[in-house]
């Protein structure tokens, strides 16, 4: 298809719709069957309300990405693991409430030229009513050359960032 899409397990755009995209997994447990696996993107919501719960995405380059979205963005209780950003928020400031808290995410992977995050949130500079990345566990996969932030942001107001646990096991590969 050619478009910044393709690849993903769930794709929801939605320009003038009063719906949302509402994805809740079977469990985020050790023993939890995947919902997501070997996907570019697990969820991609585009201008659309996210709610991402419990659900366990495994080998994916990308679990979510949330864009553009003015409305409500929740991911919680999630079990990542992604070759690239855990997490990703582009302009969905100036909405209702962009929340992302209790997840355990595993990141990045042995490309030297590339540069990943955790949790990426990059914004326009305008607050959102109510925004919360707190009691996340994230790990830095261990020899992977591309993790380079837990959480990265950029030009995002009034973020509340507490209380997440970042673990890292050697510096000189992350």
């Amino acid at each position: 298809f050619g478009t910044g899409f393709n690849g993903s397990a769930v794709y929801a755009w939605g320009y003038r719709t009063p719906f949302g995209l509402t994805q809740t997994g079977f469990g985020n447990g050790v023993g939890s069957i995947s919902s997501f696996n070997n996907c570019h993107y697990g969820l991609f919501a585009d201008n659309i309300s996210l709610n991402s719960e419990y659900n366990h995405m495994i080998n994916v380059n990308t679990a979510c990405r949330a864009q553009l979205i003015k409305s409500d963005v929740a991911i919680s209780h999630n079990r990542i693991d992604a070759n690239r950003d855990a997490i990703q928020f582009f302009h969905n400031d100036g909405g209702n409430s962009a929340v992302i808290w209790d997840n355990d995410i595993v990141f990045g992977d042995n490309d030297p030229s590339s540069s990943y995050t955790g949790i990426r949130v990059e914004e326009g500079l305008l607050a959102n009513n109510d925004s919360r990345i707190n009691y996340n566990r994230i790990d830095f996969r261990p020899g992977a050359l591309s993790a380079r932030n837990a959480i990265r942001t950029f030009a995002a107001r009034d973020y509340f960032i507490t209380n997440n646990v970042i673990t890292m096991t050697d510096n000189n590969y992350n």
